[in-house]
């Protein structure tokens, strides 16, 4: 996202600025998958035009309350707490 639009919508969408992110949060970005991936909206702007982009699910609530539909939601991979075993 370019800076104009972060610092025009990064709020509403609950995005956090590159430069808060910790070298532990780095290391658990995801680049180039399909999961686990952010849920998307969009919002059609007083122009006419719309614009879209990732949102934080934690602010969902406040996300469609500014105007954005939901156009997908978060996906995360679940870890399976139990073995791969077989029988007794």
């Amino acid at each position: 996202m370019n800076r104009a639009d972060f610092e025009a919508f990064g709020a509403q969408l609950g995005l956090e600025s590159s430069a808060k992110i910790t070298d532990t949060e780095k290391d658990k970005l995801v680049s180039g998958c399909s999961k686990p991936r952010p849920g998307r909206a969009s919002k059609q702007l007083s122009d006419g035009s719309n614009f879209s982009s990732f949102f934080s699910t934690a602010k969902m609530g406040e996300v469609t309350t500014a105007g954005y539909d939901i156009l997908d939601e978060e996906i995360v991979l679940k870890v399976s707490s139990g073995g791969a075993g077989g029988g007794s």
